[in-house]
């Protein structure tokens, strides 16, 4: 009844915390059918560019002061206010040394990136980067602190600001007012959060920078696997391809954000449930129902957002329908990589997982050098497709050897077989080899018997002793 009652309790705080991280997600999406119009797909391609580079820029500002945060605030050897000031500091002096040469130099690192790229814009995107990494302490510092009515306004505040800005100046600017849009929005939710401005001290800073910096690095690495695709992309078939590729990826990484509740719940739990008798059929029963979830999303992104992107975006942007299956299975392996590795994660250090990260960033590497050259914006589908099978091969095979667990391989196995026959049924409706009534009745009653099959599963994963027919 404690935990019931605790519970009920942090429900609003969780509920605004998922409403602000939504509104500030999703703002792009929104204003995908906009942008579409008033950018070529050459033009979007040099957005999607600059994005991928703050994607980069960012983890060199943070250098993992977040995650440094969230670990040491709470720590009752190390005073909370003095942490932050510390982690706050450190951000202020790495966001600042890293953005000095994009601003001496922007025409330099505009030359340097595909497409045809200002100056103007390059400033932009790193002032709008370190006003980001200076608030995104801030958020933090509030989510711990939990003022989750507090973070959720000024989420709302800087969504809202965003847009408006968006709407006023790139019709007018192009990317030139995207860029700018940014700027002006992150300047705003800045003003909100440094009220009164934290005083800078470095007491804590080697502590700090000995935790975050492995982050960092992880970071990096993962970004290799999964991000540095797109400047190949942009550099061997154009800026045009890389819009339409980047359109499809933001779907396909905001139907991820609706596993995130089970993810806040399940990851700091499945630790603690080893422990305790009959936790490793427990664990893995909940891990393959998470894997489930996965696929039940992949299916419903498939069969609901192809059709919708075709209405969505204007005609020049719908090959991104065409690869959003693709995608949507990239999306699940990779989530299938997060379930399935709890023996890599159960050590007392993350030296396996680094050496994983790095091997699949090698082999991302290899393969964006020989595919996308040849085979454009299908390579870079197959190639990340490739990546994340050997990711989540290596991963579960080691995590395996370390921690047995005897996952329940047939409800996932009659997800994933849903999942293909959704994905076979969108095949033929976009070729219009079947009259799309017919298979878009099919499509609904496999959603349909997927989720029931996902229901059994839920009901089936607090039993202690349960045979899977």
């Amino acid at each position: 009844m404690a935990t019931i009652r605790t519970l009920s309790h942090r429900l609003p705080s969780v509920a605004a915390y998922a409403v602000g991280l939504v509104v500030s997600k999703l703002v792009g999406l929104v204003m995908q059918p906009l942008l579409t119009r008033w950018l070529s797909p050459a033009s979007f391609g040099e957005y999607a560019t600059l994005i991928t580079l703050a994607n980069l820029i960012s983890l060199i500002m943070l250098v993992g002061m977040v995650d440094s945060l969230y670990r040491f605030a709470s720590d009752p050897k190390y005073p909370t206010a003095r942490v932050y000031r510390s982690a706050w500091s450190l951000t202020l002096l790495t966001s600042v040394l890293t953005a000095l040469p994009f601003l001496i130099w922007p025409q330099w690192i505009a030359a340097w990136l595909p497409g045809d790229l200002s100056a103007f814009s390059v400033r932009c995107l790193v002032v709008s980067l370190a006003l980001g990494t200076h608030s995104a302490l801030q958020l933090a510092k509030l989510r711990i602190d939990d003022q989750a009515l507090r973070f959720l306004r000024v989420q709302v505040i800087f969504a809202l600001a965003q847009g408006g800005f968006m709407l006023l100046l790139t019709p007018v600017m192009g990317v030139d007012g995207l860029m700018l849009a940014g700027v002006l929005a992150q300047a705003v939710q800045w003003g909100l959060l440094h009220r009164p401005c934290p005083r800078l001290t470095l007491a804590d800073a080697r502590l700090l920078l000995r935790y975050g910096i492995g982050i960092a690095v992880s970071g990096g690495v993962g970004f290799i696997a999964f991000g540095a695709e797109r400047f190949v992309l942009a550099s061997a078939i154009g800026t045009a391809e890389l819009a339409v590729y980047a359109i499809a990826m933001q779907w396909a990484v905001a139907a991820t954000l609706l596993l995130d509740p089970f993810n806040l719940w399940w990851f700091p739990q499945r630790f603690r449930h080893l422990q305790s008798p009959g936790g490793k059929a427990y664990v893995a029963r909940m891990s393959i129902f998470g894997s489930q979830c996965a696929a039940l999303i992949g299916a419903i992104l498939i069969a609901l957002g192809c059709p919708f992107l075709l209405l969505w975006l204007p005609e020049s942007y719908h090959q991104a329908s065409d690869i959003l299956p693709l995608l949507a299975w990239m999306m699940v392996i990779k989530y299938l990589s997060t379930q399935l590795n709890t023996g890599c994660y159960y050590q007392q250090n993350s030296d396996l997982t680094m050496v994983i990260s790095a091997a699949c960033a090698a082999l991302a590497l290899l393969l964006m050098w020989l595919v996308i050259p040849r085979f454009g914006l299908y390579g870079a589908v197959w190639a990340g497709l490739l990546v994340q099978s050997c990711r989540f091969t290596l991963f579960l095979g080691f995590s395996q050897r370390l921690l047995p667990l005897n996952y329940p391989v047939y409800p996932l196995s009659k997800q994933l077989g849903g999942l293909a026959g959704v994905t076979l049924l969108q095949w033929f409706q976009a070729r219009a080899a079947w009259p799309v009534s017919y298979t878009s009745a099919l499509m609904s009653l496999l959603l349909l018997w997927m989720a029931f099959s996902l229901w059994q599963n839920w009901q089936r994963s607090h039993q202690p002793d349960v045979a899977y027919d």
